[in-house]
């Protein structure tokens, strides 16, 4: 494991051999959150975001950077030019940014204190940054209204799909104190605790009823106890309350809710009882969950042909039951995750990273991990996130590393080539 002198999560249970649950254990303080990069580097990022094909940071001066695909907007630049038919303003748009790009717009007053980037490779892609007024700002394509800029409920999505790369407030909301964005759509956390979510609504991922509709206004979610951090990804999301449960709705078409398939859908949160304990962290992927208990062990369910449930090199095609992830080393113990399309990324207390599941779609077997491998890093990790096909590591000195799918210089190191990348290297801002 890498040493960590620095690194300050709060320390975990110890892991008693032979526990598989975390009910016996009192749980530390939620989230938790990790410890401040040492700023060794210039600029000092101190949050990352990967999304479909793009990246964010945040620096520590507020600001928010995007590099990879811009064909959205996502990245946060572009020139506008005349308007479409309908009054769709028209932007001129870089198509990558191979290097981080500054996001222009969001007021120059305000820092940001959270970001969120998502959707799906090329396809789609959305970036958004709450600020230190507690407002939100969301820029990319809009045709699902996933950047939540008002517009009347309707069925199905805007045509042609709008690209806004200049950051707008998302309406009607304040007090956000954590997001998530996911394919089509996004989720707010308010200090209140209450979560609101918005865009497609195609297999109930808002949240709310009907299904089927897209939200240009955010919609507030059932949940009976205070949340503290949603996440979403594919169709389907996961919320995480001050008390250590874990809540879910959407798609569960794999059993990514922890039900069995046989019901596709549930619109309506509901508390993932199968999960005994407490919880310390949640990640979605496309079609599958995990979840990290009050001792550090990892557990997955949904989906799991390409090693997403990190359990053995003969996976089942699918489990709604959540499992244990196998790591190499006994009593591993995870504070961090995240997943995106068909892999998973875990961080250790001393900021190791592990990483399983598909990592490339053009490649295969050779990327595809059954169950967890570390990631050599040059130092300890504070943050990791996972893209569509790609992985960052934000590391303790405030630098990000990133691997994976570079067809469109998502991996920030100035070049589309090569297209694939899988050792680690660093992001140059």
């Amino acid at each position: 494991m890498l040493a960590c002198a620095s690194c300050k999560f709060p320390e975990l249970p110890e892991i008693v051999d032979g526990s598989t649950d975390a009910s016996d254990v009192d749980a530390f303080t939620l989230p938790v959150d990790a410890p401040p990069p040492l700023c060794d580097v210039t600029p000092c990022v101190v949050q990352i975001s990967a999304g479909g094909a793009h990246t964010c940071a945040r620096i520590d001066d507020g600001t928010v950077r995007c590099w990879g695909l811009n064909s959205f907007g996502q990245g946060g630049g572009g020139v506008a030019n005349a308007p479409m038919d309908g009054g769709v303003d028209e932007y001129v748009l870089p198509r990558t940014y191979p290097t981080p790009n500054v996001v222009s717009g969001l007021p120059s007053a305000n820092r940001a204190t959270v970001i969120g980037a998502g959707g799906a490779y090329r396809s789609d892609g959305v970036s958004c940054a709450a600020m230190n007024d507690m407002q939100m700002w969301c820029w990319g394509i809009d045709k699902s209204q996933q950047l939540g800029r008002g517009g009347a409920t309707r069925m199905g999505d805007i045509s042609p799909a709008p690209a806004r790369p200049v950051p707008a407030p998302v309406a009607s909301i304040s007090d956000v104190k954590d997001i998530s964005v996911g394919v089509r759509n996004a989720c707010a956390v308010f200090e209140s605790g209450s979560v609101a979510c918005w865009g497609s609504d195609i297999h109930g991922a808002v949240g709310v009823m009907p299904i089927g509709n897209t939200y240009g206004q955010p919609q507030t979610i059932s949940i009976p106890e205070q949340v503290q951090r949603v996440v979403m990804r594919g169709q389907h999301a996961l919320a995480l309350t001050t008390s250590g449960q874990v809540w879910a709705w959407g798609d569960n078409g794999d059993g990514q809710g922890a039900v069995d398939p046989a019901t596709a859908t549930f619109v309506l949160p509901r508390q993932v009882s199968e999960l005994v304990g407490s919880y310390v962290d949640v990640a979605a992927g496309r079609h599958f969950s995990c979840a990290v208990d009050a001792t550090g062990k990892v557990w997955c369910w949904g989906q799991g042909s390409r090693g997403q449930l990190g359990r053995s090199a003969t996976p089942p095609a699918r489990d709604h039951q959540p499992a244990l992830v196998a790591f190499p080393v006994a009593g591993t113990q995870i504070v961090q995750i995240s997943g995106d399309e068909q892999h998973m990324l875990a961080l250790t207390e001393n900021g190791a990273v592990y990483e399983w599941g598909k990592l490339l779609a053009e490649i295969e077997p050779a990327t595809v991990l059954y169950t967890p491998t570390q990631i050599t890093l040059p130092e300890p990790a504070t943050q990791v996130s996972a893209g569509f096909q790609h992985s960052c590591a934000l590391l303790e000195s405030g630098a990000v590393w990133c691997w994976g799918n570079n067809l469109d210089a998502g991996l920030g190191r100035g070049s589309a080539s090569p297209p694939d990348v899988l050792d680690p290297g660093p992001v140059v801002f």
